[in-house]
């Protein structure tokens, strides 16, 4: 009765595991390097890149972050034509490059060209077709 139990435990456990890999796999995927770093990245990519910038007490900033980047169609959009960043707004990088664009509200999201020139915002959670559209909007704006 115990290894019926046991077994019955793991294999509750690897299909939740694989569940989240599979939500994770088919959304957004953030670079997790520094500030500079994107920079860097970008430019030798010649690709633009965005910043989702958060607050960890924000409850639209959760939403987005649960319903609509880890939406297959954003994912897809978002991974093959940006980098993308999230930056905590409150810690780390995040209060210097919240003051130096202005930051009115969480969460905002910041597009910038492969070059680093802030080309656009997004103040507001948005649902997946409406962030897909916003994305598009600010693709090849220089």
């Amino acid at each position: 009765m115990k290894t019926l139990l046991k077994t019955s435990i793991a294999v509750i456990l690897i299909v939740l595991a694989s569940g989240n890999m599979y939500a994770q796999e088919n959304g957004i995927k953030f670079f997790t390097g520094s500030w500079a770093e994107l920079q860097e990245k970008a430019k030798a990519e010649k690709k633009p890149f965005f910043v989702d910038i958060y607050a960890v007490w924000c409850g639209p900033c959760k939403w987005m972050s649960k319903n609509t980047f880890t939406n297959p169609q954003v994912g897809e959009y978002a991974n093959q034509n940006y980098i993308a960043y999230k930056l905590d707004g409150e810690k780390g990088e995040g209060p210097r490059i919240a003051q130096e664009y202005k930051l009115e509200a969480y969460p905002t999201i910041l597009f910038f060209s492969a070059e680093g020139k802030l080309v656009g915002k997004q103040v507001g959670a948005q649902d997946p077709e409406a962030f897909i559209n916003t994305m598009k909007k600010y693709k090849d704006k220089k």
